[in-house]
């Protein structure tokens, strides 16, 4: 048996919103997101499939100060309309009411080595979100140049030097490899692997 066993799934700042479900758009536009630290975890012998909510980092470290969420009682996760909270879920339980979590996504800078698939290379912004990779040029940061769904993603990996990944023929680059130098190859690791944990984890629980 493994006594190191970590039953976190994923971890990070969330914006978040506790409403009831029947409450009106016109009430709801008026409330406020309050930012908090957020975990999500497995079902284990510690407690089933869940969401612990701490008011910062620091609190989580000493487990203080924490609500907890049960999860199997979602009866819905959905996504927001883009226009209003691109990175966020609604989730809706059965007790009538909803959560609203707008995730924080994160961008790395990095550089794009020569590869098949894209005419170009060099230095790029790296954006990780809940269901894609995305490309932004470095010097026009609102120009993307490439998207590639994560569940199209066949294989990925990194180090302290650099992050690369297969890309499946369904992506817009159609298939290929893509490697990027950078000094946060674990970090963008890390949060690529956690963000499809996260993923695989709402459908099991949809399901």
């Amino acid at each position: 048996m493994d006594a190191d066993f970590n039953d976190v799934i994923k971890q990070g700042y969330v914006m978040i919103r506790n409403r009831h479900f029947w409450a009106s758009l016109s009430f709801s536009q008026h409330l406020t997101y309050q930012r908090c630290w957020l975990v999500l975890k497995k079902a284990s012998s510690k407690g089933p499939c869940r969401l612990e909510r701490f008011p910062n980092e620091r609190a989580a470290s000493f487990h203080s100060l924490h609500k907890v969420t049960d999860l199997t009682h979602v009866k819905n996760i959905a996504r927001p309309p883009k226009q209003k909270r691109k990175h966020g879920l609604t989730l809706t339980f059965r007790d009538v009411t909803a959560m609203t979590l707008n995730f924080e996504c994160e961008r790395f800078h990095v550089f794009l080595m020569p590869c098949r698939g894209l005419g170009t290379h060099g230095e790029c912004i790296l954006q990780i979100g809940l269901e894609a990779i995305s490309l932004w040029d470095a010097l026009r940061p609102h120009l993307k140049v490439a998207s590639w769904p994560l569940r199209s993603l066949r294989r990925y990996g990194g180090d302290q030097t650099w992050f690369s990944f297969e890309a499946g023929r369904m992506c817009d680059t159609g298939e290929g490899f893509f490697k990027f130098q950078t000094l946060e190859g674990d970090a963008i690791y890390q949060k690529v692997h956690a963000t499809v944990l996260l993923a695989l984890s709402q459908a099991e629980t949809i399901a």
